[in-house]
C-alpha cells in the first residue's frame, strides 16, 4: 500500500480531488476547474525550511497591548456604529485584560507564611 503523501500526490496529478483529513479521497471529489495543488512533497518541504521572522522587541508586551488599545478605540471613535467599531473596541477592550493578566502573572510570588 502507498503512503499517504504519495497516493494524494498521485491523485491530485491525476486531477482525482483533495485528499480528505484521512489522507482518502473523497467519492466523486474533483478539484476546482483550473486548480493548480502543490504536490504534497514540495509543499512540506517548503515549509520545514522556511526562515522564521524573528526581531528584537523595542517595547514591553504591555506597551505594545496598551498602544494597539488605544489605536483601536481611536479609530472606533472615527466609524460610525457597526460591525467595524464594535470589533475594534473589542480589540481594544481584549488587550486591556491581556495587559493587566500579564501584569499580575508577572508579579513576584511571595512565599506562605507560617508553612
Amino acid at each position: 500500500m502507498p503512503e499517504p503523501a504519495v497516493a494524494a500526490e498521485a491523485a491530485n496529478v491525476a486531477g482525482l480531488g483533495r485528499p480528505n483529513r484521512h489522507g482518502n479521497l473523497g467519492p466523486g471529489a474533483r478539484p476546482p476547474a483550473g486548480a493548480n495543488f502543490l504536490p504534497i512533497k514540495a509543499l512540506c518541504e517548503s515549509t520545514m525550511t522556511a526562515k522564521r521572522n524573528r526581531r528584537k522587541q523595542t517595547q514591553s508586551l504591555q506597551e505594545r497591548l496598551a498602544t494597539f488599545a488605544e489605536t483601536a478605540r481611536e479609530r472606533a471613535r472615527s466609524l460610525p456604529p457597526g460591525k467595524e467599531r464594535d470589533m475594534l473596541l473589542r480589540r481594544a477592550k481584549q488587550n486591556d485584560a491581556t495587559s493587566h493578566l500579564t501584569e499580575w502573572l508577572s508579579t513576584p510570588v511571595y512565599p506562605r507564611r507560617g508553612g
